[in-house]
């Protein structure tokens, strides 16, 4: 497209258009070079030809493309230079601690547990230090105790053996 005649202000850029320029369409794709000013019909025209990486070499397409998933600025993993703490820092969760086995601090198992989850295993007397293990035997171990057949048709036996079950299907459900 030649763009060597200037347009009357307002009106689009495309030569020999007298249509208003209400629309903007970028220069290039550098952030600071402007826009061209043209009417729908010339913008639609000029969209569907360019092309941001035009010019552009395929590895840095693709380094713009992995650039953009940060904003374009400077990333590094997270707890890689813990001399970067300061000694006074406050840290009561261990989340910097080099208690892990692999540079990684150990999870506080009572912050992994939802508040329904916390009644799920009050339901089953545990408390959040429970594994996967300590909730299939304690689950076993109540269903037994409080199943119809072993109490007599009990109806208190059956509604508490319905809470037990729900709360056991919550707890299974975190995916321990």
């Amino acid at each position: 497209m030649g763009f060597d005649e200037s347009p009357a202000p307002g009106l689009c850029e495309r030569p020999g258009c007298q249509e208003s320029g209400d629309f903007r369409a970028p220069r290039s794709r550098q952030v600071d070079s402007g826009f061209f000013r043209f009417c729908l019909e010339h913008v639609r025209e000029y969209n569907r030809a360019w092309n941001f990486f035009s010019g552009m070499s395929r590895e840095d397409i693709e380094r713009f493309q992995q650039e953009v998933a940060t904003w374009h600025r400077p990333t590094w993993r997270f707890g890689l230079n813990r001399s970067d703490i300061r000694p006074d820092f406050d840290d009561p969760f261990e989340l910097f601690s080099d208690s892990g086995t692999d540079g990684v601090a150990p999870k506080n198992r009572e912050l992994d547990w939802s508040v329904r989850q916390r009644r799920a295993l009050t339901e089953l007397k545990l408390d959040v230090t429970a594994t996967l293990q300590d909730i299939k035997t304690r689950y076993k171990q109540l269903v037994k105790r409080y199943h119809p057949d072993r109490n007599g048709g009990d109806s208190g036996a059956e509604e508490r053996l319905k809470v037990i079950i729900k709360s056991y299907h919550i707890l299974m459900s975190r995916g321990s």
